[in-house]
């Protein structure tokens, strides 16, 4: 049998969501392992993606398959067993063909800013003094980005991928209050790519890039000079999007 599951984490005390080398603690080990000792059997699980350290979701999927019968609340179970920072939301039955990743149509990322200081937020989103940012330039930044095709500059291993195409389908922010919220969606993302197109945003929107600088980045496909990630903490896989 096939299950796919929804879940959600606070990626703050992970290594991101890929399995590594022990004692490096990961989402995906932490998951493997509880499944691992409920069923009894080795246990892979296949995510949606991948997320850096430090990195959050609020909707994340995986497939696992099991050769076994199941007399209880799974959901439940893996709660109880679960670290309270990891959640299980739903999970289903699917076809095998089913693929969690390969299947995925679009990706949604958020990245959250506080716009004043709160250290309670400090783990889960990244101080912004509105006073350092022109919203017109940030708009600017917003629109040339999200009329690219081509994100070979904004990677970090852009020789790992066949091409480095990506379609944006939504690129934006939204203001609430004491906060900002950029969202992007794509039909993919590169390694590092959301963190990378933050950083120049904040940084043509703050005077520290030009927009000129920026274009000239996508038109050599080249970095910047000095390609700053913005910072982990904020930044979140939002929504996760399958035909069915």
């Amino acid at each position: 049998m096939r299950y796919l599951v929804e879940l959600a984490y606070d990626g703050t005390h992970y290594s991101g969501w890929q399995r590594q080398e022990e004692p490096i603690v990961t989402i995906q080990q932490t998951i493997e392992d509880c499944l691992t000792k409920l069923w009894k059997q080795k246990i892979v699980i296949v995510g949606c993606g991948r997320t850096d350290a430090g990195v959050h979701a609020s909707q994340y999927f995986f497939h696992v398959d099991f050769d076994g019968s199941i007399s209880y609340d799974l959901k439940k179970r893996l709660n109880q067993m679960l670290p309270l920072d990891i959640r299980i939301l739903n999970l289903a039955a699917s076809s095998k063909q089913f693929h969690a990743q390969y299947d995925a149509k679009k990706r949604s990322y958020e990245y959250h800013f506080h716009t004043i200081p709160n250290p309670f937020k400090r783990n889960t989103s990244v101080f912004l003094s509105k006073d350092d940012i022109d919203p017109i330039l940030m708009q600017e930044a917003i629109d040339f980005i999200g009329a690219q095709t081509d994100f070979k500059s904004m990677c970090k291993k852009p020789d790992q991928y066949e091409n480095t195409n990506c379609t944006i389908f939504y690129l934006g922010f939204r203001e609430l209050a004491n906060s900002l919220v950029f969202t992007i969606t794509a039909n993919r993302f590169l390694q590092s790519m959301v963190r990378l197109l933050i950083a120049r945003i904040m940084e043509v929107a703050s005077g520290k890039m030009q927009l000129e600088e920026l274009k000239e980045c996508f038109i050599s496909g080249n970095p910047p000079k000095f390609p700053v990630k913005a910072f982990p903490q904020g930044l979140y896989l939002s929504k996760v999007e399958y035909d069915n």
